[in-house]
């Protein structure tokens, strides 16, 4: 078996502090992006989100397999929003700069609900109504993010404190 999980906890952060290009790009794949984050900051001192991220890891991991297990990560864009429609109950994924089609849907709520219930019933913290940072960047001063009230997917700014969380392959 194989697959993703998503960590228990999250936590409030900058995607970065400074603006610059990071060719984290990758829109699907947020092991390619730390991997990119990590060549130009290698103690993320720049990029908190990064750096709760890596604390999660070994004090030694390189990011260097694109396809690893066992190592978590800020999910890409479209990894967060199939995350968001996983949370929803719904597996298609909607166009960048509008709301999942169908969000307020009370079958999307009650999928949400049981959600959170799963995550509290573990441990750990139901997700916010905020926006949640992707480890996709848009510019050197934006980053895309997924609203998980209603699953709008936007670039913003890097800068902005928002909620992180990660997920892992296995």
């Amino acid at each position: 078996r194989h697959g993703k999980i998503v960590s228990l906890d999250e936590t409030k952060a900058h995607w970065s502090t400074i603006y610059s290009t990071t060719s984290a790009t990758d829109t699907g794949n947020g092991l390619t992006n730390i991997l990119q984050i990590k060549k130009q900051d290698d103690t993320f001192s720049h990029y908190p989100a990064f750096a709760w991220t890596h604390r999660k890891n070994k004090a030694d991991e390189t990011y260097s397999n694109a396809s690893a297990t066992g190592v978590w990560y800020l999910p890409a864009k479209n990894e967060l929003k199939v995350l968001y429609a996983g949370y929803s109950g719904i597996t298609s994924l909607w166009d960048d700069f509008s709301n999942m089609p169908d969000y307020n849907n009370p079958n999307r709520a009650a999928a949400r609900k049981a959600f959170d219930s799963k995550l509290e019933a573990a441990g750990g913290n139901a997700f916010t109504t905020n926006y949640y940072w992707s480890s996709s960047e848009g510019d050197n001063s934006l980053a895309w993010e997924v609203n998980f009230s209603n699953g709008y997917t936007t670039n913003l700014n890097e800068s902005s404190p928002d909620m992180a969380r990660c997920i892992l392959n296995f």
